[in-house]
């Protein structure tokens, strides 16, 4: 096996194989919450939407947002849509009701808040006066929530990655209650246009890719004041986490939101009945060497996926650009790419291909590196050029936005996008 091939289909067709058999899992977190407040665990649990019943109306209780009996009509359609979709990816029947109740506590504190001031903030057209609907509205379906997650910057915790409905991004330059904000440039990766909620903090900020189909939405508690917001303000995680003392904000602006999680000192996961008790719980954030060399990360890559027979572990070093090459891949098969749910495809197919091969006790007689001719790729020597070879991809071969960009992370920056891919 090689890395540095830069053709990702290729790469793509070496990982997915075959059309691999269902496999039985659920990414919610297994950790539990250290108890209340910041402090509280843990990884996100993906969240999605389908359309609500037609005239269902929002009925929220007094502990709202603590348990999916408790959650309004058109949360739970959010909620729903997401263990339909995995459940398809999956071949099992997932229950919302179960799900949601047993997902991390900052995963539920996140939704129940975003979704909460989404709910609350309506749109109004700047020029006509007339009503453009709730902000909630523009959401075509949930691709996941990210609670408080370990290792992670605080520009990829506490808040909503979403899939917008076709022109929700005119709607918000008509919206008297937005303002198109200064693009994105460290922060918020992928979604370089932003849009914030007037009249001060808090505020709804929607960052949007650049296409205006995907966004990342969130919550800032706190202004962006220098250098006070380094410690405890905006560029922290804590601008985003309503339990760090950031109730009374909230419901100063949108109310109905009720602190049900003090009580709460740890997530309770139950399993589902379908789903074996030896499944991964979650895909990890950051790969487990992704702060070592690009050969031990490599290494390490291969090892999780092919003899340890984790490739829910090997599937964190596969960046976003990752998944552009799953979905060429994909797309010939017949099937989509679920941006939301890419991860749990890409799980599925690298399980496949490991099962396939069978017990390992190392990688020597699994993989073999081999010597790829063209002579702009450069060679990196390490010590297990038997087992696998690495290449220096020149980034002229790589155009930004291709699909033959295929990421790997490691090294001083997980989310470093790397030229890397995988060839057996």
């Amino acid at each position: 096996m090689s890395t540095g091939q830069p053709r990702c289909a290729q790469a793509a067709s070496k990982l997915g194989g075959a059309a691999a058999p269902p496999v039985r899992i659920w990414t919610g977190s297994t950790r539990r919450s250290r108890g209340p407040g910041p402090a509280a665990s843990s990884s996100s649990a993906p969240i999605a939407q389908q359309p609500a019943a037609p005239g269902a109306t929002s009925d929220r209780s007094g502990s709202f947002g603590q348990s999916y009996g408790d959650l309004s009509s058109e949360q739970r359609a959010l909620i729903d849509g997401l263990f339909q979709r995995a459940g398809a990816i999956l071949g099992v029947k997932l229950d919302p009701h179960q799900r949601y109740d047993s997902a991390p506590l900052s995963s539920r504190t996140t939704f129940d808040a975003v979704s909460n001031a989404l709910l609350a903030s309506t749109l109004t057209d700047r020029t006509s006066g007339q009503p453009l609907g709730r902000t909630i509205d523009l959401i075509d379906h949930i691709e996941s929530v990210r609670g408080q997650t370990d290792g992670a910057t605080s520009d990829r915790q506490f808040r909503l990655y979403v899939a917008l409905k076709p022109g929700s991004r005119e709607r918000l330059d008509r919206a008297s209650e937005f303002s198109r904000a200064m693009d994105n440039t460290l922060f918020h990766e992928g979604y370089p246009l932003s849009y914030r909620q007037n009249n001060g903090y808090p505020s709804l900020q929607i960052s949007m890719s650049p296409d205006a189909v995907r966004a990342d939405i969130d919550i800032d508690y706190r202004a962006g004041r220098f250098p006070a917001s380094l410690v405890n303000g905006h560029f922290t995680a804590g601008n985003s986490d309503v339990r760090a003392g950031n109730l009374e904000r909230h419901n100063g602006r949108w109310s109905g939101l009720v602190n049900w999680w003090d009580g709460v000192l740890r997530s309770l996961f139950v399993a589902d009945v379908d789903v074996p008790i030896d499944a991964p719980q979650v895909f990890p954030d950051i790969p487990r060497a992704g702060s070592k060399t690009i050969d031990v990360a490599v290494d390490d890559f291969l090892t999780s996926w092919l003899v340890e027979r984790k490739p829910d572990l090997a599937v964190a070093y596969l960046d976003r650009a990752a998944y552009d090459c799953l979905a060429e891949r994909l797309d010939e098969e017949g099937m989509a790419l679920d941006r939301g749910l890419a991860p749990l495809q890409m799980y599925v197919r690298m399980k496949a291909v490991a099962d396939s091969l069978g017990p390992r006790q190392s990688l020597a007689g699994t993989t073999t590196g081999v010597r790829l001719t063209d002579p702009a790729l450069r060679l990196v020597r390490h010590k297990r050029p038997d087992r696998y070879s690495i290449f220096g991809v020149p980034s002229a071969m790589v155009s930004p936005g291709s699909s033959r960009r295929l990421a790997f992370r490691h090294a001083s920056s997980p989310n470093a996008i790397r030229n890397s891919s995988t060839r057996s």
